[in-house]
């Protein structure tokens, strides 16, 4: 087998180091105080530091020394541990923790490790100057008026751009010298991006001039000389593609976020993206008669809207001879082409080759709704994955493209998309000798072996399935590939329950299950990693996840075992497993539902010594909960929380706010009061969060059956006022609400916020972001795994409009401009109810976003409060509950002061003893269609006694 060299190892070996290098580019602008852990252990062990609330205190694991240091900031150990680093008032200081001696470095904002002993300082004074210190001799160099900086992955190169009155120019400095040296010079609006490679090599950046000509150009820190590579007008942009709408030739994209993105692993390839030019669509267009066709890959409001943007492709370049090459063409995409920046968290890994998904049609859109239609065109998930689960032209080829010439190899046909976020991953092994893919086919995963085309389907025989295939979570997996075994003699992958399982492809063992009774949440792949191969031989400890309201607990790995050390379930929860990192010690924390955290130290996780006891001071501020169980209506087990005020008397009566969404995970650590809880609590409600687990085309009823049955089961407490519980829920919560409310007189008041309320409606729409429902009632979140006409029952039987007459409770309505849920939904049930009489107010704006109107946080009460104060707290109604806000006054009058008069919302606007309009309709109002609970459409036959519906008897 061919193995890398020595610089390849290098960068697959230090995968873990290179992430953290990644995070300095990240924060290069942010004081490192605004990302400070909670607590954190030194390399050798000896040493912990925790934040307070107005300190920093660094104690020894022994014992025997503690140092508090009020206001300390931006804190980390350094030098293996040895020495801790931080900011207070202004001032650098450097402790030693073997000699306890305190060196300062004066006039500091923020201070950043580049490579011990240098550190990247701001200057409190003066915030535009940059130093970079070496704390062992004290020696710094200072740089004026400095707006950026970059590090090198291998942490010894910086790249900083200093402003020069209008002009800014660009230096590169190894770190340890005194001079920077220049790389380039020019007007501030023309530099638009820099990239500086892994190993510090090199720097490339995207230039736009005053003619709005854009360049990149490369300088090599090897020569110290500058080229550049691609401009606007090159004729080797776009010429293999056969695109119709390319007449007008390419340029370098002019997208913030689709610019030049960044280098592969070896730093000899740069990936940009290249842009049409295309003239938005005439008014002339715009008049002509559309043409929709069932040919068409995709409906035409799509068509329409994408003509309006300019498309983005993927392009490679080497950095030494310029060579360009095509990554993404007609109808294709880099593999992470989601977002920008995805695509580039894939390209960063490769070092000959890209993934590319070569599609049967242009199923891509844009999205330029996010900024509200001004136009932001970014080229992200193919619009079909909205019909993935029929359309043909969502079917997809396996390319793989050569970084070095772009040829072209094709590796498997006709994939399909199983889950509406998009294709599954394609794993390249490490060495890039396979291909890995999961084949929906028959559940199994196949390693493709690229320079043979053979396939190997590595899970055959293995009594395990690999993907949930239930209908509501299709598509939803383990990660395929957990680590590979070095020399790529194996792998570890998970299955669909998370377990994991060891293949060797020599097949000298057995497939092993490192299988968990509890199903480890957290995987193998946090700890015994090196690189991306799996060290078999290392020990590790991680925590214990289950889905449901069982608190966390400890397992260990070694040489294949799994030991319980910590069963989940027990009276404490832990999180948090830090391990020094060349010690065998490790901290973690734990607390429990009454008792706040503390912090611990172990090297067995058996036995544990508290290095921080828990703050008692906390109690006065905690939140008081308890779980709930109960039989839900079909004798399910269920559970929930029940939080209760800080002031709780058991001898009073209280209101209770209930909210919920959908399988839940359950909180058994310590809280403390945040805002959420606080909005209800300190006015002096219960708040119950009860779990939901649906059943297959039971979205509504499986809600109905935890939620009620939960209500009905709290209402019997004693201080549980039962008459005056509400229900608030969001997105697939504000459906539960839609729902319950028409199966149920059960609750005083109910909030919904960006709600679905009619399911046949919503499978047939094109929401106001042009996405299509339609996948997410047959395989997402409301799947019945069927469509309307397969059991039009279902889709009935589960939406709230069929069922709006029965409602009595009064209701909050809360949507705006939608991405998920179509504005329309809330508009349908408050239409419905407005033409009932029945008490529903309905706020919404035009701003873009999921969930209630931006404008509840323009008003100085919340709405919410006061519906609900109202409804169940007897509080006096406001203004606009009462006379609502015209649409003159909106702006000017919030009418959110409170009636002082006694009043309470009245009757709607539906006329009493209302005669027939003629002979003809007394015949058809002499029956009438209803939908029972199971779904079923019937006509009963009816009289109609001063306005009440008598029902006589049925057909």
């Amino acid at each position: 087998m061919k193995r890398f060299g020595k610089k390849q190892e290098h960068h697959l070996q230090n995968k873990k180091y290179n992430m953290k290098i990644i995070l300095i580019f990240l924060v290069a602008l942010t004081p490192f105080y605004s990302l400070k852990a909670q607590y954190g252990i030194g390399d050798n062990g000896k040493y912990i530091y925790f934040v307070n609330k107005d300190s920093t205190t660094v104690q020894s694991t022994n014992g025997k020394w503690k140092l508090v240091l009020p206001q300390a900031n931006s804190q980390s150990f350094v030098n293996s541990g040895k020495q801790f680093i931080y900011v207070s008032e202004g001032k650098l200081h450097l402790l030693d923790l073997e000699t306890k001696k305190n060196k300062v470095f004066i006039d500091m904002e923020s201070c950043i490790q580049i490579n011990y002993p240098y550190f990247a300082c701001r200057s409190k004074s003066t915030p535009t100057d940059l130093r970079v210190i070496n704390l062992s001799s004290g020696k710094q160099v200072l740089l004026k008026n400095i707006t950026n900086y970059k590090l090198s992955s291998s942490g010894l190169k910086l790249l900083i751009t200093q402003k020069e009155g209008v002009a800014i120019r660009l230096l590169w400095m190894p770190v340890g010298t005194e001079s920077p040296q220049e790389v380039w010079v020019g007007a501030a609006k023309a530099l638009q991006d820099v990239k500086i490679s892994p190993e510090g090599n090199g720097v490339a950046f995207l230039t736009n001039n005053l003619d709005s000509s854009a360049a990149i150009t490369y300088w090599s820190a090897i020569t110290g000389k500058a080229k550049i590579l691609v401009r606007d007008g090159d004729v080797s942009l776009a010429n293999d593609l056969k695109i119709y709408t390319t007449k007008q030739g390419f340029r370098l994209s002019s997208k913030t976020d689709q610019q030049l993105i960044g280098f592969n692993r070896t730093g000899d390839k740069l990936l940009f993206y290249q842009e049409e030019q295309i003239a938005p669509i005439s008014k002339t267009d715009r008049d002509e008669t559309q043409i929709w066709s069932y040919l068409d890959p995709k409906v035409y409001p799509y068509q329409e809207w994408d003509a309006k943007f300019k498309r983005t492709y993927a392009t490679a370049i080497d950095v030494r001879s310029g060579a360009i090459v095509r990554l993404e063409q007609e109808n294709s995409i880099l593999q992470g082409h989601r977002f920008p920046g995805m695509a580039f968290s894939e390209f960063e890994k490769m070092d000959k080759h890209v993934i590319i998904y070569q599609f049967n049609a242009d199923i891509f859109t844009t999205e330029g709704m996010r900024d509200g239609g001004r136009g932001k065109a970014l080229l992200s998930e193919a619009y079909s994955y909205s019909e993935f689960n029929w359309n043909k032209s969502t079917q997809f080829a396996v390319w793989l493209v050569s970084l070095h010439d772009g040829n072209r190899k094709e590796l498997v046909k006709e994939q399909q998309i199983f889950e509406r976020r998009g294709p599954q991953k394609y794993i390249l092994s490490p060495y890039e000798k396979f291909l890995g893919y999961y084949d929906f086919n028959n559940d199994n995963y196949i390693l493709l072996e690229i320079s043979t085309g053979e396939k190997r389907n590595v899970t055959e025989g293995i009594n395990a399935k690999w993907m949930n295939t239930s209908s509501r979570l299709l598509g939803k997996q383990a990660p395929f590939v957990v680590g590979w075994l070095p020399q790529e003699r194996g792998i570890v992958i998970a299955d669909s329950q998370r377990d994991e399982w060891l293949i060797d492809f020599a097949k000298k063992r057995q497939p092993i299950c490192f299988r968990n009774k509890y199903r480890v949440y957290k995987w193998l792949m946090d700890s015994p990693l090196s690189g991306p191969f799996v060290d078999l031989k290392r020990k590790c400890f991680n925590l214990i996840r289950v889905n449901d309201f069982t608190n966390n607990g400890i397992f260990s790995y070694n040489e294949g075992r799994y030991e319980i050390l910590v069963p989940p379930g027990s009276v404490y929860d832990y999180s948090e497993i830090m391990k020094a990192e060349r010690a065998e010690k490790y901290v973690v924390t734990r607390s429990s539902m009454n008792e706040p955290k503390e912090i611990l130290l172990t090297n067995d996780f058996k036995n544990f010594k508290v290095l921080v006891p828990k703050d008692t001071s906390l109690y006065k501020s905690a939140i008081k909960k308890e779980i709930i169980t109960w039989k839900t209506f079909k004798g399910k087990k269920a559970q929930g929380f029940l939080y209760k005020p800080l002031n709780f008397d058991s001898s009073k009566k209280y209101p209770v706010v209930i909210n919920y969404y959908e399988e839940s995970v359950g909180n058994r650590q310590f809280q403390q009061m945040n805002e959420f809880y606080s909005s209800y609590l300190e006015r002096g409600y219960l708040v119950f969060y009860p779990e939901i687990r649906f059943s297959l085309g039971e979205m509504g009823t499986s809600a109905y059956d935890f939620v009620v049955s939960g209500a009905e089961m709290i209402a019997k407490m004693p201080f549980v006022n039962e008459k005056k519980m509400g229900i608030f829920g969001g997105s697939f919560g504000g459906y539960h609400t839609n729902f319950l409310i028409t199966h149920t007189n059960l609750f005083a008041a109910a909030v919904s916020e960006a709600g679905p309320s009619n399911l046949i409606s919503d499978y047939g729409s094109i929401n106001e972001f042009h996405r299509l429902p339609s996948a997410g009632h047959e395989t997402g979140q409301f799947s019945s795994g069927v469509t309307p006409w397969d059991r039009s029952d279902l889709y009935i039987k589960n939406s709230p409009i069929f069922y709006v007459d029965r409602v009595s409770t009064p209701l909050l309505l809360r949507h705006s401009i939608d991405e998920n849920v179509s504005v329309q939904q809330s508009i349908e049930f408050f239409i419905a109810l407005r033409r009932l009489g029945k008490k529903v107010w309905f706020l919404t704006d035009r701003q873009i976003q999921h969930g209630g109107p931006i404008y509840m946080n323009k008003t100085k009460t919340d709405l919410v409060a006061q519906f609900f104060d109202h409804y169940l707290k007897n509080a006096p109604a406001p203004r606009w509950m009462l006379e609502g806000v015209p649409a003159r006054l909106r702006g000017i009058e919030s009418r959110t002061e409170l009636d002082t008069t006694g009043k309470t919302p009245g009757k709607g606007l539906v006329m009493e003893n209302r005669k027939s309009l003629s002979e003809e309709h007394e015949k058809i109002l002499s029956k009438r269609t209803r939908v029972t609970n199971e779904g079923r459409i019937e006509d009963v036959k009816v009289d109609v006694i001063e306005n009440q519906t008598i029902i006589k008897n049925k057909k």
